[in-house]
């Protein structure tokens, strides 16, 4: 165990670190312009500099600063500058990240905006996008764009094979056959070529089976149904039982890189591999998700959202407005990555017979009316982290035969209320949560423990007894909650 003295040195040292986080993040704290951060791959970032300049332009009364966060450091600096007092006024914030922070209480609840704007007409986007950032009947976010889960196939392997190329009638066992017949084994009964790889969809193939994952009302977790439990087990024997994916001992390489070695004939990934994919020489297409009991598509929703503790709010929901305008959508479609999430825009003749990147833009709308969230739906009070985790958890033992289908979904389920009741029962009644003071403490137990592993690097402290992973949360395991987001899309 760490001395007093040990304790007292790295209390020091997290209080250091925390002052000069404070520093850092207050840089802006006397300039007079509305900050506008995001992250983004290079082309989607010089977009939002063009419109950010755009803006400014129309607005010379205004001022509006971009700024750029790498998509590894978003979250955790979008909290440290809400602890610090200096949040940006206005980011932009992935459906699989916007309901954690409107229930933590970072989020401008945008409703009241909403009704007393007629400018602003919500009927102007897709619903089930603005569904996605819509928490208890209030919205947080407007939708500025979305990539729907497709797949992406190797025209060459299918020609090789003697396939029809994919089109958007085939369905979840046409998915199977076709992944069959492009598996090609060596003699010595090693795969040289898997028919195909779905990881990156999440769970999103669910919602096709017909199945669920909360109640209507993002409650309570309702996996262990039977229809829920076909899809999981369907998903679990393309590894298992028919061996066209890689298995859990087999990984062997990212779907995407599986892609491009043309060692993978078919991978799910959203919008953005078509700009990247453009850029080789591979002969490939797109293709929708099967269908199943319905033509539902997983997304990932970008939206734009407001500080709850902005101090430019009027100006911030104008800069919202225009972000979300026909306007700006029609310059960002030209980057590639996202899908427009207004009616108009995406019905345009600019975006349908758009062929700068020699795909057809008609298929990435198949499905948007029953769009659902990727990799699943989220209950407010917990993260797609802690749920995809502990379904990751309990899928990987039933995969391996260490348990049925029906427990996995019963294990999940019940770890997954746990957290929801636990959560509950702490936040009845309390405005902790949410305030800044909640991420005061937090942004200084962080420090705390970053000035801790400082010191014992470098000799101070003795080895720490339990693991990191331990010492951020008992009991679970967390991932790096941005190892899906759009600019660093990794499995």
């Amino acid at each position: 165990m760490p001395s007093i003295r040990n304790i007292q040195i790295a209390l020091f040292a997290g209080c250091v670190i925390y002052i000069v986080l404070l520093l850092a993040v207050n840089e802006n704290q006397n300039d007079d312009a509305l900050i506008f951060s995001a992250w983004g791959t290079v082309e989607e970032t010089e977009n939002l500099v063009q419109l950010v300049a755009a803006y400014n332009i129309a607005h010379p009364q205004q001022k509006i600063k971009f700024v750029h966060i790498d998509h590894q450091e978003y979250d955790r600096k979008i909290l440290i500058q809400t602890a610090a007092g200096n949040p940006p006024d206005v980011f932009l914030l992935s459906s699989t990240d916007l309901s954690t922070l409107a229930y933590r209480g970072v989020l401008e609840n945008l409703s009241a905006w909403i009704a007393a704007d007629t400018s602003f007409h919500r009927d102007a986007f897709f619903p089930a996008l603005l569904k996605t950032a819509t928490i208890r009947q209030q919205i947080y976010g407007i939708p500025v764009g979305y990539t729907p889960m497709v797949i992406y196939f190797n025209r060459r392997l299918f020609r090789e094979a003697g396939l029809a190329y994919l089109d958007s009638a085939w369905t979840w066992d046409d998915f199977l056959q076709t992944a069959i017949k492009l598996t090609q084994r060596e003699a010595d009964g090693r795969t040289r070529q898997f028919g195909c790889m779905i990881s990156m969809a999440g769970y999103t193939f669910v919602y096709a089976f017909g199945g669920n994952f909360f109640d209507a009302d993002l409650q309570w977790c309702q996996i262990n149904q039977p229809k829920t439990l076909a899809a999981l087990k369907f998903y679990g024997d393309l590894a298992m039982k028919y061996h066209v994916t890689t298995s859990l001992t087999e990984k062997l390489f990212t779907s995407d890189q599986g892609f491009r070695q043309e060692a993978v004939a078919m991978i799910a990934a959203g919008r953005w591999q078509v700009p990247n994919f453009a850029r080789t020489k591979l002969d490939w297409g797109v293709a929708p998700m099967p269908r199943g009991e319905n033509s539902s598509a997983g997304v990932i929703v970008y939206n734009v959202v407001m500080s709850k503790f902005s101090q430019r709010q009027q100006q911030a929901w104008k800069f919202i407005k225009f972000m979300a305008s026909a306007t700006a959508q029609q310059q960002s479609i030209k980057s590639g990555n996202l899908i427009p999430s207004r009616f108009d825009v995406a019905g345009s003749s600019e975006f349908l017979d758009d062929t700068t990147f020699h795909v057809d833009n008609r298929i990435f709308l198949h499905g948007i009316d029953n769009a659902r969230l990727w990799p699943m739906e989220i209950a407010p009070e917990t993260s797609y982290a802690n749920q995809r985790v502990i379904l990751d958890e309990e899928m990987e033992k039933a995969m391996l035969g260490k348990q049925t289908y029906a427990a996995a979904a019963t294990n999940a389920q019940d770890r997954l209320n746990a957290i929801l009741r636990a959560e509950r029962q702490q936040t009845a009644g309390k405005n902790f949560w949410g305030s800044r003071t909640s991420y005061l403490i937090g942004v200084l137990i962080f420090a705390s423990i970053i000035g801790w592993m400082i010191k014992r690097r470098i000799g101070l402290t003795k080895p720490a007894l339990l693991p990191l992973t331990e010492m951020e949360r008992p009991g679970e395991r967390i991932p790096n909650p941005n190892r899906w987001r759009s600019s660093g899309h990794r499995e």
